[in-house]
């Protein structure tokens, strides 16, 4: 389920506004190498939970994306925006005990985009709340 959210999910407890404190999320933005020409791309993680859990994603890309899990369609995104405004969608997912498969197809237009179809980096962000944040999480499969 898509949910709203009202302020950065990632902001220190102690936050001052300052810009300097956003943007640190415990995730990494994953690229292609070769962004001039139109392309499409597959991005997995596998992950075992030992008990049911609600997770909560938060995911973008540029340009667009669609989100699988376990080969169920969830979601399309991000919304359109520009960039020093781009956004991310948030879901929450309650996922039983056992192993999962998190797919994103990414695709962007290169140049041949239309206007209102702005790019910066192709490629895919995914950051996780809760136990799968844990960057060594031991049943994370390395790499998105």
């Amino acid at each position: 389920m898509r949910i709203l959210l009202d302020s950065d999910p990632f902001l220190p407890a102690n936050d001052t506004q300052d810009w300097r404190a956003r943007g640190h999320w415990p995730a990494h933005w994953v690229g292609c190498a070769d962004t001039s020409k139109p392309f499409v791309a597959a991005f997995r993680c596998q992950f075992e939970l030992e008990t049911s859990e609600q997770v909560r994603l938060h995911v973008s890309a540029d340009e667009r994306y669609d989100l699988y899990l376990d080969g169920v369609w969830l979601s399309s995104g991000p919304e359109r925006g520009a960039p020093e405004y781009w956004f991310y969608e948030t879901y929450e997912l309650i996922l039983n005990a056992g192993p999962h498969c998190i797919v994103a197809r990414v695709w962007a237009a290169g140049e041949q985009a239309a206007i209102a179809q702005m790019s910066v980096r192709p490629g895919f962000l995914c950051a996780a709340e809760g136990s799968l944040a844990t960057p060594n999480h031991p049943k994370v499969a390395p790499g998105l």
